[in-house]
C-alpha cells in the first residue's frame, strides 16, 4: 500500500512539474521594438537616428523604424519646400520592447 501512495506521489509531482516553455517572439529575443515616423507635410523630410541617414519620407507618408530598446534620437528634416531654411523636428523617444510607438510633427 505504501508504494502504491509513493507511485502515486511521484507521478503527480512528475506531471505537474514539467511544464513547456513558450518560444518568446523576436522582439524579446532581440530587445527590439517599433517607431513609426509620420510626416504630415506637404513636403518631403528626410529622417535621422542618432544623426546616422536612415530614409526619406515623402509628404503624406511613414515609415516604421525598427531598433533597440532604448532612447534614440529622432531628426526630421525638410527636403524641399522652404524659402530661407528648412523645418527640424527632433525628439528622444524610447524605443519600446515589443512595442509601437508613432512620432511626427504637426505643422
Amino acid at each position: 500500500m505504501k508504494k502504491i501512495y509513493l507511485l502515486i506521489a511521484l507521478s503527480i509531482f512528475t506531471l505537474t512539474s514539467c511544464k513547456k516553455n513558450s518560444p518568446k517572439a523576436p522582439c524579446e529575443t532581440n530587445h527590439t521594438g517599433v517607431v513609426k515616423v509620420i510626416n504630415n507635410s506637404s513636403n518631403p523630410y528626410t529622417l535621422s537616428v542618432n544623426n546616422v541617414f536612415k530614409i526619406d519620407i515623402l509628404a503624406g507618408h511613414f515609415v516604421y523604424y525598427s531598433g533597440k530598446s532604448e532612447i534614440d534620437v529622432f531628426t526630421l528634416q525638410q527636403k524641399s519646400g522652404y524659402i530661407f531654411s528648412p523645418n527640424v523636428y527632433t525628439a528622444k523617444i524610447f524605443v519600446s520592447e515589443c512595442d509601437t510607438t508613432s512620432w511626427g510633427p504637426h505643422p
